[in-house]
């Protein structure tokens, strides 16, 4: 797993708990002009959407870094 793959998932849980708890309709999240944008309840096929987005976002450089 790459270096900052937990913290995307942790920003990512955070948004979807507050979805459950009514405080957001919406969550989104944008980087590198790739956007995530999660509305309603949470689906198996929302999350594995979810899980490839963060699959993407969290490719480790030759240096051990993650990509940009």
């Amino acid at each position: 797993m790459a270096p900052y793959a937990g913290l995307l998932g942790s920003v990512i849980s955070a948004g979807v708990f507050c979805m459950k708890r009514r405080m957001l309709r919406t969550f989104s999240i944008e980087l590198q002009g790739d956007r995530l944008e999660i509305r309603g309840p949470l689906s198996e096929e929302k999350q594995a959407l979810i899980d490839k987005w963060i699959e993407a976002h969290s490719v480790e450089t030759d240096e051990g870094e993650e990509g940009s």
